[in-house]
């Protein structure tokens, strides 16, 4: 079957209702995406790599419960995961119902093994859990994460550091696309993890979000990188404004 071009995966997106629909059009629209597009929406540090490699990954991301039936409170909203790279070639995505925060939530809550994970990672994995799990319940979800959703800008994925001007780029080009995730999705509240530092793409989009849809987001100035456990007695403040910057 013929390969859609970008504008038909974005128009055809209109009609999906699961994210299995969407996350098959969006790795689609990654792959037909112009070149000269690509340049500037794929991760800096990309360019060492094939683009035709890095063109077509795709990380899904979505319930970080298993029952996809049940009512998302809180969307956590991330920049872009970060991929790994083994010999000069990309090390392929885990499995769309084992992305990788969703095996952090398995773990810290049933103890479903992660699988094989280096010291850095368990310790990533931790800061993650501990702060989207403080600020679960500084927002009154009772459940835990089990009943919150999370989802990287970003489908490709990135390295060392987050180029915002690329992000931003990204945003704009995939906006539709992000949208209709959150559409899906449909959570109670949105919390951006981390700053955009005012770049004034991903700014835009959100706060099209906030005013086309009445979405309420938020946005915790911490990215869940740099977590520490003193930033839970700051929750309730940061978490006031809902200004995007």
């Amino acid at each position: 079957m013929e390969k859609k071009t970008f504008q038909e995966c974005e128009a055809a997106i209109k009609q999906v209702k699961d994210l299995e629909e969407l996350f098959a059009l969006w790795k689609e629209a990654h792959e037909s995406e112009d070149d000269n597009s690509f340049k500037n929406t794929s991760p800096k540090d990309g360019e060492q790599i094939l683009a035709n490699e890095l063109k077509g990954i795709f990380v899904p991301d979505g319930m970080l419960g298993s029952n996809a039936s049940k009512k998302c409170r809180i969307l956590f909203v991330c920049r872009e995961s970060n991929l790994s790279v083994e010999n000069g070639k990309i090390v392929a995505p885990m499995a769309e119902s084992e992305f990788w925060m969703k095996r952090v939530v398995d773990y810290k809550t049933d103890r479903v093994p992660m699988g094989n994970v280096n010291v850095t990672e368990k310790r990533s994995a931790t800061k993650y859990y501990n702060c989207m799990k403080a600020l679960s319940q500084g927002l009154g979800v009772k459940n835990g994460l089990r009943d919150c959703s999370y989802m990287n800008i970003n489908k490709r994925g990135g390295f060392s550091g987050t180029n915002f001007s690329r992000l931003g780029k990204y945003a704009s080009k995939y906006q539709n696309f992000i949208k209709k995730e959150i559409e899906i999705l449909q959570p109670d509240l949105i919390v951006i993890l981390g700053k955009f530092f005012n770049n004034q793409e991903l700014c835009e989009v959100f706060q099209a979000l906030q005013k086309q849809k009445n979405y309420d987001i938020r946005q915790y100035k911490w990215h869940p990188s740099v977590w520490k456990k003193w930033a839970e007695k700051s929750i309730p403040e940061t978490l006031l404004n809902n200004k995007i910057e």
